[in-house]
């Protein structure tokens, strides 16, 4: 079973998951931790993206262009979910501190 293919990466929601992934796994070593999370997770975002399409064979100029676009989309959708995932875990510790006091 694979969890990523490239067919996948070069997806809105394969583009998403792995930038999110790289960025939170990368975001606090020490090149990456001086530039801001949202500047670095958009760079992933047009890294994987293009680098998707090259493998698959879809890439051209066009699909470049538009990569930017699409790589901010990613990069926005990618930090909110995390943000989300983030307050939601935050919500349930308190729960679980409220139920254990």
């Amino acid at each position: 079973m694979e969890l990523f293919t490239w067919e996948f990466l070069a997806t809105f929601a394969g583009c998403s998951a792995a930038t999110a992934i790289i960025v939170q796994l990368f975001k606090g070593v020490k090149p990456f931790a001086y530039i801001s999370t949202q500047l670095f997770s958009y760079a992933v975002a047009l890294i994987v993206f293009n680098v998707a399409a090259l493998v698959v064979g879809t890439w051209d100029w066009p699909t470049f262009g538009i990569a930017f676009l699409n790589s901010g989309i990613v990069a926005l959708a990618s930090n909110g979910a995390y943000s989300a995932a983030q307050k939601v875990l935050t919500s349930l510790r308190g729960s679980d501190k409220e139920a254990n006091e």
